[in-house]
């Protein structure tokens, strides 16, 4: 039996590579939404949320030993053999690397303000690494000073004596 010059077979085997695709599409997408991050730097903390997934993380910035950004594009492959490839997209990519040694990869894809948020958190992480470079100096001070107390000390005694 033919329907305007296809039969029946042909037309489903079409329907299903087109609702197949269609379906990839969708599941992409919905995994692309449920994976959406809000970001916040409050205070002293970097809260990575994920909305729809109900789950939030807290980065403390004394966790955070270093930043830094990269570049990288997105390039079209029109073909195998081309060597000239269009480029779609040039971002940039935030690398945050934990004390723990665990990498967090954020891009600019994500983070619509990129530029700024690096810079805020930056700024964050230098400041907290002058204050404990402060602490460690005020401590360095304290032995400084208990070690001459404890050579003007002995020195004192043995003059008397």
């Amino acid at each position: 039996m033919k329907v305007e010059g296809t039969d029946r077979e042909t037309a489903k085997i079409i329907m299903l590579i087109f609702s197949g695709g269609s379906f990839f599409f969708l599941v992409i997408s919905c995994l692309q939404v449920l994976l959406v991050k809000k970001m916040d730097l409050i205070g002293s903390k970097l809260i990575i949320t994920y909305p729809l997934l109900f789950t939030t993380k807290q980065i403390d910035i004394t966790n955070i030993g270093r930043i830094y950004r990269s570049r990288y594009k997105i390039t079209n492959n029109r073909s195998w053999f081309e060597k000239n490839n269009s480029i779609l997209y040039k971002g940039r990519t935030l690398t945050i690397v934990l004390m723990s040694g665990q990498n967090i990869k954020l891009d600019s894809l994500e983070i619509t303000e990129f530029e700024r948020f690096y810079t805020l958190l930056k700024a964050r992480v230098r400041r907290k690494d002058v204050e404990e470079n402060k602490k460690n100096i005020i401590e360095i001070q304290y032995l400084v000073s208990i070690v001459l107390t404890i050579i003007f000390v002995i020195y004192m005694a043995k003059v008397k004596l």
